[in-house]
């Protein structure tokens, strides 16, 4: 049984023995308010300071970050029935939905920054637009050089 406490430690204790606290995890400056299990050794942390951490129990290591809510403590997490989304709900007002697709692949945990939807939309427009703002940019230098006479490609000097 595993417990987040106030003090930003996870305590693990054995389902027989409720007195005596088997193993201890800090990893979080702030106290862990929410948790949602992804596997008999993996879960995923909500803490007060706004970021879902990824945590291995068996043995004790934090994999990563999976988001945050921007400094706002998290209240609850709760994964989708097919572990492919998170789903989390904060301070700031707002339920985010995570990718977790990535969390197994080929039966081994691989941990990168998951994003939601949303994220990746505008990092997708952001990527046509710097593709759009440099294609634009090398066709008003084209037309520069042409207007300077140092790349004419005009007829003019056969004649």
């Amino acid at each position: 049984v595993v417990v987040g406490l106030q003090s930003g430690v996870l305590g693990i204790f054995t389902w027989d023995l409720w007195g005596d606290m088997r193993d201890r995890f800090v990893g979080h400056p702030r106290s862990v308010q929410a948790m949602a299990k992804y596997n008999e050794d993996v879960l995923v942390t909500g803490s007060s300071d706004g970021l879902l951490r990824v945590v291995q129990i068996h043995p004790n290591k934090l994999l990563g970050v999976v988001g945050d809510h921007d400094d706002f403590p998290v209240e609850a997490l709760s994964f989708t029935f097919d572990k492919q989304c998170l789903v989390s709900c904060s301070h700031d007002n707002t339920v985010k939905i995570w990718d977790t697709s990535f969390f197994e692949e080929d039966g081994a945990l691989q941990m990168e920054e998951a994003k939601s939807k949303k994220q990746r939309r505008r990092e997708r427009q952001k990527e046509k637009k710097a593709e759009s703002d440099s294609d634009d940019s090398s066709d008003e230098e084209e037309g520069e050089a042409d207007e300077d006479g140092d790349e004419d490609d005009s007829d003019d000097d056969d004649e």
